[in-house]
């Protein structure tokens, strides 16, 4: 539902006149794809354990080498490894005859896992997925989509 009164002015606009108020302007997105610091080795946050540390060592030059891992998300990375060696650990609580010795672990803990993985192309389906292949449009091969929503029903 659209606004009532007139249009807001633009951020560029608002720094032009000089009116401009950066708390205001939320809609502000910081450029990180041109930062300065991809490529760049990240170390290793102090006071991670040492099986995260591990883990980081396994996992950071894949993270790095596809451009997921910057310093900026150093911290991310590290309570992403953090919680895999707590993972790891838990998973190994199992008994000799295959019943499970530990607690249950919660669902949310392994989502929130499997978010921090996805983002760092680490895990998931979703980190794998690439867009490309031939353009979506109509069964003529014409490029360019179909203005009925319901054409593709039917064909599945």
């Amino acid at each position: 539902m659209a606004q009532r009164g007139r249009k807001p002015t633009p951020p560029s606009e608002k720094r032009r006149r000089g009116t401009a108020q950066p708390s205001r302007d939320i809609a502000v997105v910081l450029d990180v794809a041109n930062s300065d610091s991809i490529g760049e080795k990240v170390e290793i946050p102090d006071g991670i354990p040492t099986a995260a540390e591990i883990i980081w060592k396994d996992y950071a030059p894949a993270a790095e080498k596809i451009g997921t891992l910057r310093a900026c998300d150093a911290m991310s990375f590290a309570q992403w490894c953090v919680m895999t060696a707590h993972l790891q650990a838990a998973w190994s609580m199992r008994g000799d005859s295959g019943e499970d010795a530990s607690v249950p672990i919660p669902s949310s803990y392994i989502q929130q896992w499997r978010t921090l993985g996805e983002m760092f192309g680490l895990v998931g389906l979703k980190s794998r997925v690439v867009s490309g292949g031939k353009p979506k449009g109509d069964e003529n091969g014409g490029g360019r989509p179909s203005a009925n929503p319901f054409a593709r029903n039917g064909k599945r």
